[in-house]
């Protein structure tokens, strides 16, 4: 979807834990650790095959070690733009682990991180916009994919509400809001735009419910400490609990 639109290459990417996973098992885990093996190099030749059918450039690794790792080491040896992996794994234990991996590295890529759940095809896209400079190149990102994959396109801005917000930086804000969406849809493309007040992840998760999204797209603020505690990860609500994809972006 995205690295058809961009012209851009993919790297398909297959990570055999380490050895010391197979070491638990009774007996000589050889066998298993081969198996394993041949089944990673299959999948990496069958994504690789696939996206060159449609006229990506591609190519495939095989790698050993801690998925997440391997994964974030592979992206920052390759520079990438992007980072995409699945959201299902093999079984609820499958699913646990992946949802790990998924954690750790959208925690620690140096790029845009998409955790995909829905088919290829974005149909819906929606753009949580905020002030960061992570939220506005998500923005800008968002605006560009609905353009080249002619995908409607909603914007939502949550502000805080009071006693994070006085009503002066309400109305200021949507002043700011107002000017801000003007320049980034004076690019010709239309969008349906809403602002709310509250926590932005119960707002961005009731509107891709309501009306389905087929990918989110929000910044990475990358908040610590208190502030990660009073406003939690919206990133991290994203990905567990939406039924899209979710892109983030930094």
């Amino acid at each position: 979807m995205i690295s058809a639109a961009a012209g851009a290459p993919v790297t398909v990417l297959s990570v055999v834990g380490p050895k010391a996973r197979f070491d638990e098992y009774t007996g000589d885990p050889t066998p298993l650790l081969a198996r394993e093996l041949a089944l990673a190099k299959r999948t990496v030749a069958r994504g690789v095959s696939a996206l060159r059918a449609r006229g990506v450039r591609a190519g495939g690794v095989v790698a050993r070690g801690e998925p997440a790792d391997q994964i974030v080491g592979a992206a920052r040896r390759a520079r990438a733009d992007l980072v995409g992996l699945g959201s299902r794994g093999r079984g609820s234990a499958g699913r646990l682990l992946l949802g790990s991996v998924a954690d750790a590295v959208k925690d620690h890529a140096a790029s845009a991180v998409l955790i995909a759940k829905r088919p290829a095809r974005a149909r819906s896209i929606l753009v949580a916009l905020d002030d960061t400079p992570h939220g506005r190149r998500a923005a800008g990102l968002g605006l560009a994919l609905a353009a080249a994959l002619g995908a409607d396109l909603r914007v939502i801005r949550v502000l805080p509400p009071p006693p994070f917000s006085t009503a002066e930086e309400l109305a200021r804000r949507f002043g700011d809001l107002g000017a801000r969406l003007a320049h980034l849809l004076g690019r010709g493309r239309h969008a349906k735009v809403e602002v709310r007040v509250g926590r932005e992840a119960d707002h961005l998760l009731r509107a891709a419910k309501a009306r389905p999204a087929d990918l989110i797209v929000v910044g990475s603020r990358g908040l610590r400490g208190a502030s990660r505690i009073l406003y939690g990860s919206v990133s991290n609500r994203l990905v567990h609990q939406s039924r899209g994809s979710v892109l983030v972006v930094r």
